[in-house]
């Protein structure tokens, strides 16, 4: 056993995941479905499903279910709380709405507001002095 971590994140963000297979015990072959293995004798996937639990026979043959484990990777979370800006007069990328508000010297509020329509403007360019339009990459 791998040794655990104390923020409780898995490593490398892979995750090991039940994954349920069935098989025909008469031939042995194994199918990722229930409708895989229905459509392989011709009956319904509840056919196989009741023949798995009573242990009877499903379209003239026996069925068996097998558990294994296939390993998931789980993308990390992104910071939903940043989110990038385009300004559109000089075409600069920001990272996150505070980092476009400390450059321009404007509150991250209203270049939001520009960027979803509801106002004009927000800030001026040190520079040039003119008013910039920000919008959602």
């Amino acid at each position: 056993m791998g040794a655990k971590r104390s923020c409780g994140c898995k490593k490398n963000n892979i995750v090991k995941k039940p994954k349920t297979y069935y098989r025909c015990v008469e031939t042995g072959e194994v199918f990722k479905t229930l409708i895989e293995a229905g459509a392989s004798v011709g009956v319904s996937r509840q056919a196989i499903l009741i023949a798995i639990e009573r242990g009877c026979c499903g379209g003239g043959v026996h069925w068996e279910k097998i558990e294994g484990y296939k390993e998931v990777y789980i993308p990390p979370k992104k910071n939903l709380r940043k989110r990038p800006v385009i300004c559109e007069n000089t075409g600069k990328y920001y990272k996150s709405l505070s980092d476009a508000a400390k450059a321009m010297n404007t509150h991250p509020y209203y270049i939001s507001e520009v960027a979803n329509g509801y106002r004009r403007s927000a800030g001026k360019d040190p520079e040039t002095g003119e008013k910039l339009t920000w919008a959602w990459p």
